[in-house]
C-alpha cells in the first residue's frame, strides 16, 4: 500500500509539472504543483515553498497561495542550509567541452510575462515581486531546468533595475551570477561571462561573479579551436585574474576555497 501512494504521490507531482511547463505564467498550476510536492513529503518542501511564492508573484492577492505559502515557510523556518538560495557549480576543466550555443533566449527587453498591478508599483513592491521571481529561478535551476531559471532571472532584474539610484547593485550582481551558472549549465560560455562581468560591476565584493566570469572563460578557451592561440591567452589570462579576484572576497566560504584554488591553478596553466 505504501508503494502504491508513493507511486500516486509521484504521478500527481509529474502531471502538476507538464500543467506548469504548458502554463509557467499560471499561479493555479504553480499552486497545484505546490501542493502535490507538499503531498509527497519533507524532501520536496523547498520546491513546493518555491512554487507557492511564484503563485504569489503571480497573483499578488491569491489568498489561497499566501496561505499554502506562510505555511510553507514555517514548516521550513527550522530547517538550516548554507547559503540556500544561491546555485553554487564547479564546472570541471577536463570535462568534455560543451558547444556554446548563441540561440536566442529571453533577454532583459523581452516581457512576454503577464502584467500585474505591480508593473507600475513602488520600489518596496518590486523588490519583492523580484524576490519571488528570483526564487522561482532557483527552484528550477534545482530541478535543472536552466532555460526556464534564466527567464525568471531576466523579469527579477527588469524590476531591480527599476528601482532608483543603483539601490540594489548588491541584488542585482547575485541573480546575475546566477542567470550566469544556468548559461554554464546549458554551455552557454560568452552569455555566462558577459553576465558575470555585470555582476561584478554591480558588486565587485561579490565573489560568485568573479567565480563564474573565470569559469565561463575558462571553458570558452576549450571551446575554442586550437589555432586560436592569441585569444585563448587573452581569454586565459582573464580567467585567472577574475579567480585571484574572487580569492580576495572576504565573503568566499572557506569550504568553496579549495575548488577555487585548483580552478586558479588550471587557468594559469591554460596560459601560453
Amino acid at each position: 500500500m505504501a508503494s502504491s501512494g508513493s507511486s500516486s504521490e509521484d504521478d500527481d507531482v509529474a502531471a502538476c509539472e507538464a500543467q506548469v511547463r504548458r502554463c509557467p505564467r499560471n499561479a493555479q498550476c504553480r499552486l497545484d504543483l505546490a501542493h502535490a510536492l507538499e503531498r509527497r513529503g519533507a524532501g520536496d518542501l523547498r520546491r513546493a515553498c518555491a512554487e507557492a511564492r511564484c503563485a504569489t508573484a503571480l497573483v499578488p492577492t491569491y489568498g489561497r497561495a499566501w496561505k499554502t505559502r506562510h505555511r510553507l515557510e514555517a514548516a521550513l523556518a527550522p530547517m538550516s542550509a548554507d547559503d540556500p538560495d544561491e546555485p553554487y557549480l564547479v564546472v570541471a576543466p577536463e570535462d568534455d567541452p560543451r558547444a556554446d550555443d548563441d540561440d536566442d533566449e529571453a533577454s532583459d527587453d523581452d516581457d512576454s510575462e503577464t502584467k500585474t498591478s505591480l508593473e507600475g508599483g513602488d520600489a518596496v513592491s518590486l523588490i519583492a515581486v523580484a524576490a519571488e521571481r528570483k526564487a522561482a529561478g532557483n527552484a528550477l535551476f534545482q530541478q535543472r531546468r536552466y532555460a526556464e531559471a534564466i527567464r525568471e532571472y531576466a523579469s527579477a532584474l527588469r524590476r531591480l533595475r527599476r528601482c532608483p539610484n543603483n539601490a540594489q547593485d548588491e541584488a542585482i550582481a547575485k541573480i546575475l551570477s546566477n542567470r550566469a551558472a544556468a548559461h554554464l549549465s546549458l554551455g552557454q560560455h560568452v552569455r555566462a561571462a558577459s553576465d558575470a562581468r555585470a555582476a561584478v560591476e554591480a558588486d565587485p565584493a561579490w565573489w560568485k561573479g568573479h567565480w563564474y566570469l573565470g569559469q565561463a572563460l575558462l571553458e570558452a578557451v576549450k571551446a575554442s579551436p586550437r589555432g586560436a592561440c592569441s585569444a585563448n591567452a587573452e581569454r586565459a589570462q582573464e580567467a585567472h585574474r577574475a579567480v585571484l579576484a574572487c580569492l580576495r572576497c572576504d565573503g568566499l566560504p572557506r569550504d568553496k576555497r579549495a575548488a577555487v584554488e585548483r580552478v586558479r591553478d588550471l587557468a594559469q596553466a591554460k596560459i601560453y
